[in-house]
């Protein structure tokens, strides 16, 4: 693979080269960071040899730290709460919490980690990012619970004092028999009404789950988003677009074209695609048989991102979807078909074809040359290219940019990508 820039320009003086064998570039240094909104930046490469420019940005949103707070809806409270609960019903202690950035939560009971205690224990459990604690109410789960909330920022500790109450049982034996008496008469003159509403009752409750669920699929909650939060967090929230919907018997499904753990991907033919008469080849995306809810919703978070990102170059895009039956768990996306497969697998089935033009002594660029270098580590018959052709499938090129007291951050990009490659990080300032 070739990159032919030499040339790469910043807009500010406080650069350095930071060249690689295969790439010329320059890296930015910013120190003392302050706070800002939408900070644009912008690189400009050369080709040498066609002295086309090539633009890449950068923008960078600098947000402002804040120690964790606890929330009006929790249970507990930094002066402390009682919560008095009666024996063996279950309950709940929530510790609703924010900060920036977004705080860890760990339990204690009566000091002691309440790790311990959930440790092969049914009956207690922690959900919502550690925000809620439940268990059944039973005497040995009396006593003090701190909720220790830290970020890089500070430390609180709301906590709360639990009371157990054993049920009333001072009835007399004359009562007791009464009651059993009573009840038994009941059960006996209702035994077939109780089966039928039972069975009534848990269809309307599923019937009216299934219908909330399916109103915010459609209609999403927009005045619920939160700026400060990424929309993988709450893609959940985004409307669906019925522009987008494709009907069933417009769908003409082919061969699978590969699977993962929880999905598959199949070849299919859509009829009257954006307009078009004749078919057009699309891939659908589908969960496999027997999925649970949660991948159902993982591929309905991807649908709504995808749809709000809209359509892209670069990027394989949305073209449709069938949601018709989601109610019944089938989800179908509709993509851009790549016929030719995927980069990876084209780079690997060509690799024996590779020539290699930059001079391994010289580093110079030979555009004419159509044979390998002698000796060179990166000619497919070597030993050098086969570890560097590992290394490079195995390595990460994403990066978390995190700032730490009195540091800096370093920004740096080699050329050879597409020109309207962007990039968009916040970072929290301490």
């Amino acid at each position: 693979m070739i990159f032919p820039f030499t040339r790469v320009k910043t807009s500010s003086s406080k650069t350095r080269i930071c060249d690689t064998k295969l790439s010329s570039g320059r890296c930015l240094n910013i120190t003392n960071i302050s706070l800002r909104n939408d900070w644009s930046f912008e690189c400009l490469a050369q080709a040498r040899i066609t002295n086309i420019v090539e633009k890449i940005s950068f923008r960078i949103d600098v947000v402002e730290k804040m120690a964790p707070w606890v929330l009006s809806s929790s249970t507990v409270s930094l002066e402390g709460t009682e919560i008095r609960a009666k024996a063996p019903y279950p309950f709940f202690i929530a510790c609703y919490v924010e900060g920036r950035p977004k705080p860890k939560i760990t339990w204690l009971k009566d000091g002691e980690n309440i790790d311990q205690i959930i440790e092969n224990n049914d009956e207690v459990s922690l959900s919502d990012d550690n925000q809620i604690l439940a268990f059944n109410a039973t005497k040995k789960y009396e006593g003090k619970y701190e909720c220790n909330v830290e970020n890089r920022v500070g430390n609180i500790q709301p906590f709360a004092n639990v009371i157990i109450e054993d049920e009333a049982s001072g009835l007399s034996d004359t009562n007791l028999v009464i009651t059993i008496v009573s009840l038994t008469i009941i059960v006996i003159i209702s035994f077939s009404f109780v089966i039928i509403l039972v069975i009534r009752n848990k269809k309307n409750i599923r019937n009216d789950i299934i219908q909330l669920e399916l109103f915010f699929f459609r209609k999403g909650n927009v005045g619920k988003l939160n700026k400060e939060c990424t929309i993988e967090e709450q893609a959940e929230l985004l409307p669906y677009d019925n522009a987008f919907e494709v009907e069933r018997e417009n769908i003409t499904l082919g061969k699978q074209l590969g699977s993962g753990a929880f999905g598959r991907v199949l070849l299919a033919q859509v009829k009257g695609l954006n307009g078009k008469e004749s078919p057009t080849r699309v891939a659908v995306k589908m969960c496999k048989f027997g999925h649970d809810k949660a991948h159902l919703r993982a591929l309905t978070m991807e649908l709504k991102i995808m749809i709000h990102l809209g359509k892209h170059l670069n990027i394989v895009n949305l073209l449709g979807a069938h949601t018709s039956n989601i109610d019944k768990g089938e989800l179908w996306i509709l993509v851009e078909y790549c016929k030719y497969g995927n980069l990876l697998k084209f780079i690997q089935r060509a690799k024996a074809q590779f020539i290699n033009q930059i001079n391994p002594v010289t580093s110079e660029i030979d555009v004419g040359r159509i044979s390998p270098f002698p000796n060179d580590p990166l000619s497919p018959t070597s030993l050098g290219c086969s570890i560097e052709y590992e290394r490079t499938l195995n390595s990460n090129h994403d990066s978390h940019l995190d700032l730490h007291p009195g540091g800096s951050i370093e920004m740096g990009q080699s050329m050879g990508k597409h020109p309207s490659t962007t990039s968009n990080t916040r970072i929290t300032t301490d």
